[in-house]
């Protein structure tokens, strides 16, 4: 193989022509864009005429992109999968170092490929693997001569060092296209939601987002925030799931109070949606999707450009949308007289512009219909069911009754994503700061298996407990969980469990959109549960919603305290079959809740091992206990606590409710407070 670089380099211009090829790669908009700008970097830098990237998924090679090279070459390549004497590039991919052959001819890792090449006019090739700093290889660059040669030692160190910068870019890219498909595989499952609710509300959700694509697009909207328009759009109703079904479904125009009602539906909307990863900003756009561009509509009564994009063109799409369509109350407007409603509105309800473009489109287009992001639902149902199959088989191998499988999400902090037995239940509501378990982190700093067993139940990571478990690390990113609440795992080998571990955390990718879904739709509901809580006294109402809090959470105990106007404590308690130990003051221990400097949360997982007021319950029985303010603007807070015979914790899901439902109170406590204040001004008149 002839020089590929005419001149000496020295490493100061090497630099510069790895920035140059990092910025050019900077601009792929994905994995595919990416690969391709990245092997044309590769030729430049080399000056190679022809060459490859391969991608590295499952023990197989795939293209990612190529320059110079026959398309039947390509094809032919596709899906190889990489061994010692797989060619130069499954050699390079298999040892994780470059590889050269000088000539195809007489290599015998060629042996299966050796027609092939010589179809293509290729007699040598050298490959260097894409590698990131773990020793994890992503795939292969390589590049070919038509005549037998060998590279310069600069020219593999050069390739090595863009292969090295690729490789990051790869990872990121990846990474960002799996949480992509988990972001839009929820936005499908809450849209679908919708359906199952309302026919109308899920047919019209649909309609207005393929049109609210199609004005982003002519307002010159793209990539991101375009994608943010497309879920406003799908999601702008996903409130009315806590809407009463008679409102939802009234068969006429709705009275001042149930308007009322029905208005509450964006913020009933923006508060599913503002916990879910990567949708905050749909979130926004949701509570905001009807507010007016002269600042008189609900729920804030912001105005103009203060409105999200988003929800401004939704507004308009939404409401054109529902002017045309059937309503049960009413028939459809004529086209004529929808278009002269959305003219004689632009510039008080609506965004001028945004109206504008969806007449401009409504003249000169045909809607296309809107493409669904989830898989067909017997494809989707065929890869779970095959999951639980393999997790189920896990389990019984080993003799687990839970199995958790954990992937590292940020430095030192992993997320569960799924499982059998209590890793199913609790999939996505786990996460473990490494520093803080100290059994899960001296597993995954050694590396080596951690096997466990109590003569009872005992905590083993977060909220878990079991009586015997072991703890797995799989990689540098996934550690497996076994337990049971028997000494099932008491005899178990460490190195027996590495490779039913291994299974378990390669069989799930990300957590079930169902299961986000219903965790939201429990949120909603806990939320419903209390915004509907009505008692005749402050100490009535207190105890009601702890009541509804505890049991929200299956907890045996809540209490509530609140500092009133006076200065004076009050609470209110569910007893749910514990309550606290005779001797404890309970106003003395809940009562610094409320000072300025109390640290609000506060969580205790394992009761009898925390301090403080933990503590003090404990010695009752009480095993975990979550602490947290009500609301913001109240000195109020609420105390719930797990005592029952089979230890539990608080699992991120329950932390997140109890926050939600805290949320809520505030309201509930408000109106408490406000009434008693009246209640006592017209005894003293």
């Amino acid at each position: 193989m002839p020089s590929t670089i005419a001149s000496p380099h020295n490493a100061e211009a090497h630099l510069e022509e790895l920035k140059a090829a990092a910025r050019d790669a900077g601009g792929a908009t994905d994995v595919v864009d990416y690969a391709q700008r990245a092997v044309e970097q590769l030729g430049r830098l080399l000056g190679a005429e022809r060459c490859s990237l391969l991608t590295l998924r499952d023990g197989r090679l795939y293209q990612g992109g190529s320059v110079g090279l026959p398309q039947s070459f390509v094809d032919a390549l596709e899906g190889v999968k990489i061994g010692p004497h797989v060619g130069t590039c499954g050699s390079a991919a298999w040892r994780g170092q470059p590889v050269v052959t000088h000539d195809i001819h007489t290599d015998p890792k060629w042996s299966d490929f050796r027609e092939l090449a010589a179809a293509a006019g290729l007699r040598a090739c050298w490959s260097v693997p894409l590698r990131l700093h773990d020793g994890a290889v992503l795939g292969t660059f390589a590049t070919y001569a038509a005549v037998p040669a060998s590279p310069q030692a600069a020219e593999v160190e050069l390739a090595e060092a863009h292969a090295s910068l690729v490789a990051l870019g790869l990872d990121r890219m990846r990474g960002q296209e799996r949480l992509l498909e988990s972001y839009q595989s929820v936005v499908v499952a809450l849209s679908s939601a919708l359906d199952v609710r309302d026919e109308y509300t899920g047919a019209h959700s649909t309609e207005t987002a393929s049109m609210a694509v199609e004005v982003g697009r002519r307002l010159g909207i793209s990539g991101v925030e375009l994608r943010h328009v497309e879920h406003a759009a799908l999601l702008h109703d996903i409130g009315k799931l806590g809407i009463p079904t008679e409102i939802l479904h009234a068969p006429r125009a709705l009275s001042d109070e149930e308007r009322l009602t029905m208005e509450q539906h964006p913020v009933i909307g923006e508060r599913i949606l503002r916990s879910i990863p990567f949708l905050g900003e749909v979130a926004r756009a949701v509570r905001h999707e009807h507010e007016r561009w002269d600042g008189s509509g609900y729920p804030d009564g912001i105005a103009g450009e203060q409105i999200p994009v988003a929800a401004r063109l939704v507004f308009v799409c939404d409401a054109w949308h529902a002017m045309t369509s059937d309503r049960p109350y009413r028939k459809a407007l004529p086209v004529d007289v929808a278009r002269a409603e959305m003219r004689e509105n632009a510039g008080t309800q609506f965004d001028p512009r945004a109206v504008d473009a969806v007449l401009d489109l409504v003249d000169h287009v045909e809607m296309p219909a809107m493409p669904s992001g989830a898989p067909p639902p017997h494809e989707a149902d065929a890869a779970e069911d095959e999951r639980s199959r393999v997790l189920r088989g896990v389990a019984a191998e080993v003799g687990a009754e839970d199995v958790f499988v954990f992937r590292l999400v940020s430095p030192g902090h992993y997320s569960h994503l799924g499982g059998v037995g209590r890793g199913e239940g609790w999939a996505g509501n786990v996460e473990l700061s490494a520093s803080a378990e100290h059994e899960f982190a001296r597993t995954v700093v050694a590396g080596t298996t951690l096997c466990l067993d109590f003569p009872g139940r005992e905590r083993i990571v977060g909220p878990y407990y079991a009586r015997s478990a072991a703890i797995v690390p799989c990689s540098v990113d996934s550690v497996v969980v076994f337990g049971s609440p028997t000494d099932s795992l008491a005899g178990a080998h460490a190195r027996e469990l590495a490779i039913p571990a291994a299974r378990a955390a390669e069989a799930i990718e990300s957590v079930p959109p169902a299961k986000r879904l219903a965790d939201e739709l429990e949120v909603l509901e806990a939320v419903r549960a209390i915004t509907a809580v009505s008692a005749t006294t402050l100490e009535d109402t207190l105890a009601r919603i702890a009541e509804v809090t505890a049991a929200s959470l299956s907890c045996e105990f809540g209490v509530v305290v609140v500092r009133d106007g006076s200065g004076e404590l009050r609470i209110g308690t569910a007893d749910r079959g514990w309550s606290p130990p005779p001797d404890i003051a309970l106003l003395d221990q809940l009562g610094p809740l409320l000072d300025e400097d109390a640290e609000l949360p506060y969580l205790a997982q394992d009761a009898a091992g925390a301090s403080g007021l933990a503590r003090a319950f404990a010695a009752g029985g009480a095993t975990s206990l979550h602490a947290y303010k009500v609301g913001e603007g109240l000195p109020a807070a609420m105390v719930l606590v797990h005592a029952d015979t089979t230890p539990r914790g608080f699992t991120v899901l329950c932390r997140r409710l109890a926050r939600s439902t805290g949320e809520a109170a505030e309201i509930v406590i408000g109106r408490a407070l406000a009434q008693e204040r009246v209640t006592t001004q017209d005894a003293d008149t």
